[in-house]
């Protein structure tokens, strides 16, 4: 069985959105991956060309300093926690930002990643820089189902 070539990251317009999308970059770049970047709209919500640019020149500037690497972008429409583990099937990391409130692994997007991710997930607060914290949960099984 040959190791995933993709690492999935969330895309919202959020602090803590970006700082996983620079972590998500690092991480593709160690891996030798591609990098998928995940925008959900609401169901029934049109993509405009102008979405899809706006999203592509958001990506660019934030990986720029950093380094090649490839990338994909992706709008989808539906539940963010579904689409996010939906999208990230094969991959070899899922990263999201959280981190509203004090109970950043609260929410119901981290929480529908949290039990249903296929692979390993990782929650970038903001500012996720270096010597600051991120919370790196991995499951190896499904996560049991709340009572």
């Amino acid at each position: 069985m040959s190791q995933p070539e993709y690492v999935v990251v969330g895309m919202d317009d959020s602090p803590h959105a970006l700082a996983a999308l620079r972590r998500a970059g690092e991480e593709a770049r160690e891996r030798e991956a591609r990098l998928d970047v995940v925008r959900v709209g609401r169901e029934g919500e049109v993509v405009t060309d102008a979405a899809r640019r706006a999203l592509d020149d958001l990506v660019a500037s934030v990986l720029s300093a950093a380094g090649s690497v490839a990338v994909r972008c992706l709008i989808a429409a539906g539940r963010p926690g579904e689409v996010l583990t939906r999208h990230a099937a094969d991959a070899a990391l899922l990263v999201i930002g959280a981190g509203y409130g004090q109970r950043p692994l609260d929410g119901s997007t981290v929480t529908a990643v949290l039990r249903s991710a296929p692979c390993p997930v990782l929650v970038c607060t903001a500012p996720d820089l270096p010597g600051r914290m991120s919370y790196t949960v991995r499951f190896l099984a499904p996560a049991p189902a709340p009572v």
